[in-house]
């Protein structure tokens, strides 16, 4: 009857303490079984009392005698040793702690499985105890080479994407040999877990932020130019399967090291705004394309940010003197003037901007609106692109203009004289107070 009583005790004192366990679901030793069960029952209630040395003892006994009892124990004694470690201050000690916490890892994956979950587990844990500890780097950054290594690297745990950048950098910079290509490797490793982990369907936009400190982390890791970037990354979108993260990754990398005029910057910013319409990348391609020449691209795309921009003035300002500068490269030089002006109303930061802008249209079309027949309705342009400046504030291109107004001799001529109203023909078609040259 000794027996049955002593279980029947054991497994009151499991449903006292609410332990999701059953007796039934312990894996006890033959001729143990008691005595299993009363040290499994010891060890949770223990660790409900935060008593992590007797806690150990009951462990200790278990991992000898009934290793395979339930995998709960080797949770609870992680949980165990990090307890223990929080109530002592030797280093050794603790490092001792630190590597049994480790071990019960292995041991779990020995009697348990679930290698790739168990693995993640550890692989984290030793990140944990060891990431400041020098002498320990090594020996971390092994157990992520080993978890990088399993099939399914959607099954690596969120924690372990940037941590294994992070000792990858804290690896190389105590000194120790790591090349720039070990360090691609292993970055092409965790943004390949990344992209599996996005595939599956797990939190993009988390996931997605994480990507963005990696790539901050391997900026600041080795040493990169243009052609690598475009070589390592920019390669990558040329392939039907390149998408918005590539894109974004590119877009970064480029920024950050100059690399605007890399072919990938541009194929990135396309790829972007077709996915993901963006203000300042289109507006990027129309300004390129508005520099190739390419100008019904050009405005095709300005149209598209101009959709973007809603009420903010100052982007729609800007905005307006790209469409300022497009018109008059296409020589529609009127329609350039009201988008300039339409700048200058919409934020007063551009009124300098656009009336300098305006004033050298009319100062450089003398020689296309010039007839020949009379100086001082030829020369009265220059006072239409002085009042431009005025109302810029150019006080240097005030001076110069005047220096080239029609003289009082030539207003003579004509029977006219300083302070007429004068119209000045061409695409200027404006009217003007007559100014003599000073």
């Amino acid at each position: 009857m000794k027996k049955p009583l002593l279980q029947l005790i054991a497994f009151a004192i499991l449903l006292l303490g609410h332990v999701n366990v059953t007796s039934a679901q312990l894996k006890l030793p033959e001729g143990k079984e008691d005595l299993a069960t009363e040290k499994y029952t010891l060890m949770v209630d223990a660790m409900k009392a935060k008593d992590y040395i007797f806690a150990k003892t009951q462990l200790d006994w278990l991992l000898i005698n009934a290793p395979d009892i339930h995998y709960s124990i080797y949770v609870s004694g992680v949980n165990m040793y990090e307890g223990l470690m929080e109530k002592i201050e030797d280093k050794a000690q603790r490092d001792a702690y630190k590597a049994a916490a480790l071990d019960l890892y292995g041991l779990r994956m020995k009697y348990f499985g679930r290698k790739d979950d168990v693995l993640d587990r550890k692989t984290f844990a030793a990140y944990l105890f060891y990431r400041s500890d020098d002498s320990k780097l090594k020996v971390l950054k092994a157990l992520y080479e080993e978890l990088y290594a399993i099939e399914n690297l959607e099954n690596i745990g969120n924690n372990n994407l940037l941590a294994y950048m992070d000792v990858l950098r804290r690896y190389r910079k105590s000194g120790r040999d790591l090349s720039r290509d070990e360090v691609l490797t292993e970055y092409h490793k965790i943004t390949s877990a990344i992209d599996e982990k996005i595939d599956k369907e797990e939190d993009e936009a988390k996931l997605n932020r994480t990507r963005s400190d990696v790539d901050k982390i391997l900026v600041g890791l080795i040493d990169m130019d243009c052609d690598f970037i475009e070589k390592e990354f920019g390669s990558k979108l040329q392939g039907v399967d390149a998408n918005v993260e590539q894109a974004k990754q590119v877009l970064g990398l480029s920024l950050a090291y100059g690399c605007t005029k890399n072919p990938s910057f541009s194929l990135a910013a396309e790829i972007m705004v077709k996915e993901k319409p963006d203000y300042g990348l289109i507006k990027y391609l129309g300004s390129k394309a508005m520099a190739e020449k390419n100008y019904s691209e050009a405005e095709k795309y300005f149209d598209q940010a101009l959709t973007l921009i809603k009420n903010k003035l100052a982007k729609k300002a800007d905005l307006y003197m790209d469409y300022a500068k497009l018109y008059k490269l296409k020589g529609v030089k009127s329609k350039a003037r009201e988008y300039a002006r339409l700048a200058a109303n919409t934020d007063t930061k551009f009124v300098a901007e656009a009336y300098n802008f305006i004033g050298d249209m009319y100062y450089y079309s003398y020689n296309d609106c010039r007839e020949g027949k009379r100086k001082v309705d030829d020369e009265a342009i220059y006072i239409a692109a002085y009042e431009m400046y005025k109302k810029a504030g150019n006080q240097s291109k005030m001076a110069d203009t005047q220096s080239r107004f029609p003289t009082v001799e030539e207003m003579f001529k004509y029977n006219l004289k300083q302070g007429d109203t004068h119209k000045v023909g061409c695409w200027v078609n404006e009217t003007v107070t007559l100014k003599a040259r000073q």
